[in-house]
């Protein structure tokens, strides 16, 4: 899209027309529930940005740079744990985990003659990672603790992509203007963290232990379907795989995570842009669907989401727009 900046696929910068400057903030709203309890939770974040400039439109040449977050932990668990057996060691069990990846990228495309897109970006992923587990006693006699871990990793990693000349001539129809496949491909190397690991007991503060380690992330692969009709409507179609089960840290797989798959459907009204259009006309309406397997697998069960969600895009002059969108999930 000529309007916007696409970084999951380098390729698409190859057909900016204007630079373009990008900035997002996201609100999450959260409700978990199971059989005894439940809880709403809200949050708001920066969500990144992108600067992106064609350099040489005939070659298809454009750069972008900017900031992406790449994954983020934040949970709290408590469990009430009672001992039959001897009554005083009841006690409540805490679980916390805070933290993210982010990514920096710097992009350039580039267009062979025969319309094939091609692009590339180095990436350097860089984060923080916190996880706490404590435990209070109910018997003031006993000593409560409390252990802290966390993770500074950082390393860098690669994202390549390619997009096809526009196939709709092979339908021969006046209705389709627009068909191109598209695929990318995203490698991370191997990340060294920063280790420590802090005890906390009777008041006191002990490092248990410091140094390196590494995170093993698997590549991450994306192909998508771009279809217009009638020079206004676009249908989209997107796949996402990523094998989460080949995840390592230090070595280790993680028995609780599983492959990532997620299949979404998206459709845009944008109705052709003409000298006197009323300002209602310019606006762009959304739509989607999507499926996704996580690699989330909690005791033993797998997590999947199912989405909805709706948006459109207020123009805000010639070449600027507010996009807002509303997106409604179930997962698990």
């Amino acid at each position: 899209d000529f309007d916007y900046v696409n970084i999951s696929n380098p390729a698409s910068i190859s057909t900016l027309r204007m630079t373009r400057l990008e900035t997002a903030v996201g609100l999450k709203g959260l409700t978990v529930a199971d059989k005894n309890s439940s809880g709403t939770y809200s949050s708001m974040s920066f969500s990144g940005f992108a600067f992106a400039l064609p350099v040489e439109r005939d070659y298809g040449i454009s750069l972008a740079f900017g900031l992406q977050p790449y994954s983020r932990i934040n949970y709290n668990v408590e469990d009430n744990v009672t001992v039959p057996a001897n009554p005083s060691l009841n006690h409540t069990a805490s679980y916390d985990g805070n933290g993210s990846l982010s990514k920096l990228f710097i992009a350039m495309s580039y267009a062979l003659p025969f319309d094939l897109k091609l692009g590339a970006s180095v990436d350097y992923y860089y984060g923080k990672l916190n996880y706490s587990s404590a435990i209070e006693f109910d018997n003031t006699l006993y000593t409560n603790s409390e252990y802290k871990l966390t993770y500074v990793p950082g390393g860098i990693g690669g994202t390549f992509g390619l997009i096809s000349p526009d196939l709709s001539p092979l339908f021969k129809s006046s209705l389709i203007s627009g068909l191109r496949i598209g695929g990318s491909l995203g490698i991370i190397n191997k990340m060294d963290a920063d280790t420590s690991m802090i005890a906390f007991r009777a008041g006191t503060q002990d490092t248990i232990t410091t140094g390196k380690t590494e995170l093993k992330l698997p590549m991450r692969v994306g192909a998508g379907l771009n279809l217009i009709l009638s020079r206004s409507y676009l249908i989209l179609v997107d796949f996402l795989y990523q094998p989460w089960s080949k995840f390592e840290f230090s070595g280790v797989k993680n028995p609780n995570l599983r492959d990532m798959t997620k299949l979404g459907l998206g459709f845009e009204y944008r109705r052709e842009r003409e000298m006197g259009s009323t300002y209602w006309e310019q606006i762009i309406w959304r739509a989607g669907l999507s499926y996704e397997q996580t690699q989330y697998r909690i005791n033993g069960e797998g997590i999947n989401q199912y989405s909805v969600s709706a948006g459109f895009s207020l123009p805000l002059s010639i070449e600027s727009s507010l996009d807002i969108g509303l997106q409604y999930a179930l997962r698990g």
